[in-house]
């Protein structure tokens, strides 16, 4: 039996002759599978079952094989599951339990992932420690943001790549508190599903490129960009942009995993003057206030603060920094 994940491992096929000389260096070759309870690892859930085989000498086996786990779930963060599979390739030494990833083809739902990295014990700890660099170019916004949240359809949809440094160490704490994630992420052709939350997408384009009547401007598709760090269930975002055509979005800030709650602050910048984002009466009240608002070649530079909840985000303008700054 694996003691965690918890579950039962059986082999065939053969093993020796015993080098009594050097012990790690017995030969071995066979097939086995594994089927474990995530549940055992707190924070997740699901049923995982593995086939695979094995050649080599006991402090360097190679071996590939498959996993599969029908409804994946990360509980802490009450969202859906989803299926994983995986393919994989790695080395193990078998004197230690120390696994070297040397490929991780990974399916999660529509979503798919390559993994390279290492599972290797610490001395004195129980446990081991994995370390792994992922990578993405056609992950699935709405399902990953599924896994986080099962309440209602997802707020968004669209293309996702990444690039990051996943770093679960050992320990007793929740995966949440111990796991740090950092790296790159992207989201193309991203699209929100609230019909009110997109017709502000679609009034924010067209007030910025000074068209605030021009309702062909219609469905626009944003792009988001970020460095990130995840920390003890904080997300901290480092140049987080957002584009949309005609304004660009620029925060800083934390979204705190758990309590769904946002924290940043940045600036918005438009191609059009703050009197081109309004008709009539108010265009020409806004009129004085061009040269103020506007910086950094744009035609109309703000600051802003995001607050409130990932599903209920507030955008605050700052008017006193916006001039002061400008």
């Amino acid at each position: 039996m694996n003691p965690i994940p918890y579950g039962r491992i059986e082999s065939t096929g053969r093993f020796g002759p015993w080098r009594s000389d050097e012990p790690s260096l017995t030969a071995l070759a066979g097939e086995y599978t594994f089927a474990a309870d995530l549940g055992t690892i707190d924070g997740l859930e699901g049923q995982l079952n593995a086939v695979g085989q094995m050649n080599g000498v006991l402090e360097k086996i190679a071996t590939g094989g498959e996993t599969r786990t029908e409804a994946f779930r990360l509980t802490e963060l009450n969202g859906r599951s989803l299926p994983l599979t995986t393919a994989y390739e790695a080395v193990v030494d078998g004197t230690k339990g120390d696994v070297d990833l040397t490929r991780v083809d990974v399916a999660l739902g529509r979503s798919h992932f390559h993994a390279t990295g290492t599972v290797e014990g610490t001395k004195g700890i129980r446990g081991k420690r994995i370390v792994v660099n992922v990578t993405s170019k056609d992950a699935d916004l709405a399902e990953l943001l599924q896994l986080v949240s099962k309440d209602g359809p997802p707020p968004a949809v669209g293309m996702v790549t990444l690039d990051a440094a996943f770093d679960l160490p050992q320990g007793a704490a929740k995966v949440l508190d111990r796991v740090t994630i950092e790296g790159s992420v992207g989201a193309d052709r991203l699209m929100f599903t609230d019909s009110g939350v997109q017709e502000k997408i679609d009034t924010l384009s067209r007030r910025a490129q000074g068209r605030p009547n021009d309702q062909t401007i219609d469905e626009v598709a944003s792009h988001v960009s970020s460095r990130f760090a995840l920390r003890k269930g904080v997300l901290s975002y480092d140049g987080l942009t957002f584009d949309v055509q005609g304004a660009t979005v620029r925060l800083n800030g934390s979204h705190a995993l758990r309590s769904k709650t946002l924290a940043l602050s940045g600036e918005v910048l438009l191609t059009a003057s703050a009197s081109q984002t309004l008709t009539g009466l108010k265009s020409w009240l806004l009129k004085p206030l061009d040269p103020l608002l506007r910086k950094h070649g744009a035609g109309t530079r703000l600051v802003i603060r995001v607050e409130g909840t990932q599903d209920k985000p507030k955008v605050t303008l700052d008017l006193g920094k916006t001039i002061r700054s400008n």
